[in-house]
């Protein structure tokens, strides 16, 4: 049997989430807010999406509250996956506008059978147990409007699957498919307790549904975002950002590091910060279109470039930010982000941050600021609020 029907015939078994589960979960998709805000003007919200990998249909009815005036299509190549997710569907007359169907991402076919381009693909933990993915990768691509967005979760080489499933299957248990007798708990509270930290007796406390797909499985892909990418070019994709990045990034805007990475678009920023410290999970955006980073290590032409906020911040500024030379503290906030952090900056960026509205280049609100900014500071000042995601740039 092909690691493809393996995986198949193992989700018609144990359905994920359980059926009890899917409508009741919470899950954890990134904010939406994120997921449309990065390098795209207006942000706008998506006419048609894609669930690629619907399971029960969890991340659907999830979209469906969020978006209930896009038309959603969610496929999983598991008949029985659809048969529950239309189930429960049957029962709230608020879910209606999904349309389920059975349909396999790997196969040729696929793009034309769901009908047409999405501006939103969704596709969370699917791509780990698929045995092409580059194949599964490039049919969505097909299915991708060029201005769209495919949201992609998968397994990094830090999941905690990684390093325990070697271990099961050295101790005799096969990995393939969860043991009917729960000894195999044993190992993971050694597994807990030897590696220690804040997180210790979180895989424990996971229930026996969860880690039948997250821990027991025919196949897993648990890589490093360096690995991801390279799968991501084979199918004619490119990174735009991680979520939880601006997280990796906090300790640069003390570190005096931010010259060293000028030339870095945000997708391999986040490749860099990968390196670093090694994720378990990867939360990413990708389009059809690769993005060249704006030119920070030219002042004359950044300058034409338009800023523009992304919403993903609420920033709140000084009364009153008098002498020029001072640097204001200012706080960014995001409830989609999780985050705040204050930031000291020149008056000048700070009443950039104030005025920018992607209609005017950076040097035209320079000019009604009254202030010019340091050609050597400019670049470097302004690529870390981009990173973070404070606004976008766009070219003229």
């Amino acid at each position: 049997m092909t690691p493809q029907n393996l995986t198949r015939q193992f989700y018609n078994q144990s359905p994920y989430p359980p059926p009890t589960h899917s409508r009741a979960m919470s899950w954890r998709l990134p904010p939406l807010e994120w997921i449309l805000s990065l390098d795209r003007e207006g942000a706008p919200r998506p006419r048609r999406a894609l669930v690629a990998g619907c399971g029960t249909g969890s991340e659907a009815f999830l979209l469906q509250r969020a978006l209930k005036a896009t038309e959603i299509v969610a496929v999983d190549f598991s008949a029985r996956s659809i048969r529950e997710a239309k189930k429960a569907q049957a029962g709230s007359s608020s879910l209606k506008r999904i349309r389920f169907m059975e349909a396999d991402l790997a196969d040729s076919g696929f793009p034309r059978k769901v009908g047409g381009e999405f501006d939103l693909i969704v596709c969370h933990g699917v791509l780990t147990y698929i045995h092409r993915p580059a194949l599964t990768l490039r049919h969505l691509a097909q299915c991708l409007r060029p201005d769209g967005v495919l949201y992609l979760g998968v397994n990094g080489a830090d999941h905690f699957s990684a390093n325990l499933r070697p271990v099961l299957a050295s101790l005799g248990f096969d990995t393939a498919v969860l043991p009917p007798q729960e000894r195999w708990r044993d190992l993971i509270k050694m597994w807990e307790a030897v590696e220690g930290g804040a997180q210790s007796g979180r895989v424990t406390r996971l229930p026996n549904w969860y880690l039948g797909g997250d821990l027991f499985g025919p196949l897993f892909h648990n890589l490093s975002l360096r690995e991801w990418v390279g799968i991501f070019r084979q199918a004619g994709l490119f990174l735009r950002g991680s979520f939880g990045a601006h997280r990796a990034l906090r300790p640069m805007v003390a570190s005096g590091a931010t010259r060293l990475f000028l030339s870095c678009p945000r997708g391999k920023m986040c490749e860099l910060l990968d390196l670093m410290h090694p994720a378990s999970f990867h939360q990413l955006l990708l389009t059809r279109e690769p993005t060249a980073p704006p030119p920070w290590e030219d002042a004359a032409k950044l300058s034409a470039w338009r800023p523009a906020p992304t919403g993903l911040y609420r920033v709140s500024y000084p009364r009153q930010i008098r002498r020029k030379d001072s640097r204001p503290v200012i706080v960014l906030k995001s409830r989609a982000l999780s985050t705040q952090f204050e930031w000291p900056m020149p008056r000048w960026e700070a009443e950039l941050l104030r005025r920018c509205d992607g209609a005017k280049p950076i040097r035209q609100l320079l000019r009604e600021i009254g202030q010019g900014a340091p050609a050597a500071e400019l670049g470097e000042q302004l690529f870390l609020l981009w990173q973070f995601g404070a606004f976008n740039l766009f070219p003229p």
